[in-house]
């Protein structure tokens, strides 16, 4: 039976854990748990999803070589420039980390952040 946080490997995926999914979904401040087997909204096989995007995503380790450590200084960069610099147009802040939608080219990079901030 589900015991609360923190979460191990054998809480997920949560849709095979239902007391996990309940537990997330009223019992945190998430803003986004998906039940990929019991969501009304997900509309894809999930697991493919997955496999078309690369894989699932990395997680911290000790292994100083481990991906996740690239990625995370890649966010640490990405926050600091929005620190620095959050009225700044993002179209040239940005211009090397990542591409904009076409509705943002006249977004700062605050409201960049803003735009994607519960996605990450």
């Amino acid at each position: 039976s589900f015991e609360g946080l923190p979460l191990v490997p054998g809480s997920y995926p949560i849709s095979e854990n239902p007391d996990v999914a309940q537990f997330l979904k009223e019992g945190t401040n998430c803003i986004s748990v998906v039940d990929d087997k019991n969501d009304h909204e997900v509309i894809y096989n999930v697991s493919e999803l997955i496999d078309i995007v690369g894989g699932e995503p990395t997680h911290p380790s000790r292994d100083r070589n481990s991906g996740y450590w690239d990625m995370l200084l890649r966010v640490i960069k990405m926050r600091k420039i929005g620190q620095n610099k959050p009225d700044k147009k993002a179209s040239n802040k940005l211009r090397n980390e990542m591409q904009l939608p076409r509705r943002w080219s006249n977004y700062s990079v605050y409201q960049v952040g803003e735009a994607v901030h519960d996605e990450y």
